[in-house]
């Protein structure tokens, strides 16, 4: 699938943009936050991705290329956030209950609110992620 590109000069705002997820019927929408990753994850839409647990913490999935995050802050993660993992270069449902340790590598792209069970139903199967208009 080849990524169409968004506008993502300073003038673009991401905040509150909605990213849907979606997997056979079910769907998960991310509101998205205002920094310089969220909005080159935007240029990126559409894509396909393929999700797995991860540590019984998060779902994640791993992009085409790396998100530029120059200027955007890292970020302790709490349940409910849509996230970014720079070593990894991975992307990610953080659903645990408990906060993240990894303040300075992750990064909030967005939240969600989305139940445990439609987080579990996105795990092997082909993901299509796209920006709502």
């Amino acid at each position: 699938m080849t990524p169409r590109v968004l506008d993502t000069t300073a003038s673009h705002d991401a905040v509150g943009t909605t990213v849907r997820f979606t997997a056979g019927d079910t769907s998960i929408h991310v509101t998205m936050a205002d920094n310089r990753a969220a909005q080159d994850f935007l240029s990126m839409l559409p894509l396909t991705l393929e999700f797995e647990d991860f540590a019984g913490n998060e779902k994640i999935s791993y992009l085409p290329r790396e998100l530029d995050h120059e200027e955007t802050e890292g970020s302790i993660l709490n349940q409910g956030d849509f996230l970014y993992y720079i070593p990894w270069g991975n992307v990610g449902f953080w659903y645990t209950t408990e906060p993240s340790t990894h303040a300075d590598d992750s990064l909030v792209l967005g939240s969600y609110a989305a139940s445990l069970d439609d987080l579990q139903y996105l795990e092997g199967r082909d993901v299509t992620v796209e920006a709502l208009p």
